[in-house]
């Protein structure tokens, strides 16, 4: 177990912890013995943020088609060089994605406003019931998923190029070292940190208007708010290569 590691997942308190029963812990050293006592016997999670909500990082969960949707986001961020770290549960994956801590008015709105931009940049699709759920859970990375007999690893690019069927098999043995971290830029959810219904209207893009986009050499290459922008200004007399 990467101790340092954890602690920076999991550095501020009080935060809740649960195998599943949940139980509030208030330091590090508690969710040290937490881990310790309960790793191997049975699940182990802990909660994304603290009580006290400061948003150091947005974290996504596929466990639905988790291979692909994974591999989509992944290769985004790494386009844009978005740091991140990703996980295997046992079951589906996680990305972690450390932000620049700035202080938000507005904490869910800016994680679900970021998630759909996400989503809508890269095709992925996360799990519904987490987007912008500040009180949500996770599995502890490198801790045993009892239910699937499956470690929680952290991948490799080497890892994510062999497949979905080799995580599987590699996450049978308990896992060594430390994660391959991707990207150097930290997330701002500044932009994002607004009213939610600000969010959903700024960011909705429709299923006619996402083919456009991803068919258009011009189009595919800007962000899904100003690529939805130009498709509508296309149906005016003035085209969008001219604006």
């Amino acid at each position: 177990m990467n101790w340092v590691l954890i602690q920076k997942l999991f550095p501020t308190y009080p935060r809740n912890a649960g195998n599943p029963a949940q139980k509030t812990l208030n330091s590090f050293e508690e969710l040290k013995k937490f881990i310790t006592d309960s790793n191997s016997k049975n699940r182990v999670f802990c909660s994304v943020y603290s009580a006290r909500q400061e948003i150091d990082k947005v974290w996504m969960e596929f466990d639905e088609n988790p291979f692909e949707n994974m591999v989509k986001l992944h290769n985004y961020l790494l386009q844009r060089s978005f740091k991140h770290i990703i996980n295997f549960s046992g079951r589906g994956f996680h990305v972690w994605m450390p932000t620049d801590k700035k202080p938000l008015q507005n904490p869910k709105a800016a994680i679900t406003g970021f998630q759909n931009f996400l989503e809508q940049a890269s095709g992925c699709q996360m799990d519904r019931q987490r987007k912008g759920v500040v009180a949500t859970l996770a599995t502890v990375p490198t801790t045993f998923n009892v239910k699937r007999k499956k470690w929680a690893i952290w991948l490799s690019q080497k890892d994510i190029d062999s497949g979905h069927e080799f995580i599987q098999d590699k996450a049978a043995t308990e896992p060594e070292g430390s994660p391959e971290f991707f990207g150097t830029q930290n997330i701002d959810l500044s932009s994002f940190d607004k009213d939610p219904e600000a969010n959903h209207i700024n960011l909705f893009v429709s299923e006619e208007n996402t083919l456009k986009i991803k068919t258009d050499n011009l189009l595919q290459k800007l962000s899904p708010c100003v690529a939805t922008l130009l498709v509508n200004l296309k149906e005016l007399d003035s085209s969008y290569n001219e604006r």
